[in-house]
């Protein structure tokens, strides 16, 4: 099971090579945003690093969580997991909040613990797009493309580089003019307070 997960997450970054031209967003509070423009979208993809007080293994067991994300995730309206595939795999759902006139969107993912690099400590999760899984809600719009993964570099005993890479369609009538330039605030506020809730 774990050897198919590695070689799952290994063909996806594989596959998902753009280019390195990152360009820097926001440094603020130790957080550090980027976006690259890919050849495959008119929409942005983001990159968020910053260092976490904590270990690789804490800061994956309060991701897989996901029931508490509405509790301090800015604009969270619902999260549950849909199913528990293995110690290592779930399949999770949740509803973002979006201002007027746009309707809320909602998103279910695949959400996949790789297995941890002997050499170096290093741990990955692979976020695979399943809008098909369970029938969309009126009034909500269901994000029909989106792929990212999260890597967790130990640097010490309780330090943790964090880095949350993603790439959204967001679905319906969203200008992708207007999307990237709304699209720091989100993985900032994510990072902002995933490290404040780990570290309280």
């Amino acid at each position: 099971m774990l050897v198919l997960i590695n070689i799952q997450v290994d063909f996806f970054f594989h596959q998902k090579i753009e280019n390195d031209d990152w360009e820097i967003s926001k440094n603020e509070d130790q957080i550090s945003i980027y976006l690259r423009t890919v050849s495959y979208s008119n929409y942005k993809e983001f990159k968020g690093e910053m260092i976490v007080k904590s270990s690789c293994e804490d800061i994956i067991a309060f991701l897989q969580n996901i029931e508490s994300f509405e509790k301090w995730l800015p604009d969270c309206k619902e999260s549950k997991r849909l199913i528990k595939i293995s110690e290592y795999q779930q399949i999770n759902y949740v509803v973002t909040e979006v201002p007027w006139p746009y309707e809320n969107r909602d998103i279910v993912y695949l959400f996949t613990v790789a297995d941890k690099d002997p050499k170096t400590g290093q741990l990955k999760i692979l976020i695979e797009n399943k809008p098909g899984y369970i029938p969309e809600k009126s009034n909500i719009v269901r994000i029909p493309k989106s792929l990212g993964f999260w890597t967790f570099t130990p640097i010490s005993e309780n330090q943790t580089k964090v880095e949350y890479q993603m790439h959204v369609e967001p679905g319906g009538f969203v200008p992708a003019w207007l999307a990237n330039l709304k699209i720091v605030d989100t993985p900032y506020a994510f990072l902002y307070n995933l490290r404040k809730q780990i570290e309280k």
